[in-house]
């Protein structure tokens, strides 16, 4: 348990640090500086890096996890494994998926208003985003970020449904 908490902060403070560069691209956009967002947006990309590298091995954390109780790595979820974990480890790991929820809700927002920011003139932006999100028809369609999820395979889930992990 204890490395999977260690995981899980080290996502968080990644999900952290990747909010942080798309309030700031916001920023710029909302700022009209066009000559900085090639920058942002590559700060967005290499923070999108790490967030699926910290993905990965807390996919691959879980999976052992699971082997070791004999279930399926799939069905298995950061509030089931709350509710199994002993103390203190279980207050932990709702801590985190409180605190993964929340963060979920934020990137939500500011990617959608990133979007509609870039979709009213930076198309350079624009593309990046969709890179990050997916075409820009499935974001108004309410359908979400294409991502490197858990089963280790490209995933089309929302960046919500993405960072809580089967909260």
């Amino acid at each position: 348990m204890e490395e999977l908490a260690r995981l899980l902060s080290r996502e968080q403070l990644l999900l952290e640090l990747l909010l942080y560069k798309l309030v700031s691209l916001r920023q710029l956009l909302t700022a009209g500086e066009g000559r900085f967002l090639h920058w942002a947006a590559e700060e967005v990309e290499r923070a999108t890096e790490k967030v699926r590298t910290a993905e990965i091995n807390r996919s691959l954390h879980v999976a052992a996890l699971a082997a070791e109780r004999g279930l399926q790595a799939d069905g298995l979820s950061l509030s089931l494994l709350a509710e199994d974990a002993p103390a203190p480890w279980n207050m932990v790991l709702t801590d985190h998926r409180r605190d993964f929820l929340r963060i979920a809700a934020e990137t939500e927002a500011t990617l959608s208003a990133c979007r509609r920011l870039a979709n009213a003139g930076a198309s350079g932006v624009a593309d990046m985003l969709d890179r990050l999100a997916g075409p820009r028809a499935e974001v108004h369609a309410g359908a979400g970020a294409s991502t490197y999820g858990p089963s280790a395979q490209w995933d089309e889930p929302s960046a919500a449904a993405r960072i809580s992990w089967h909260l």
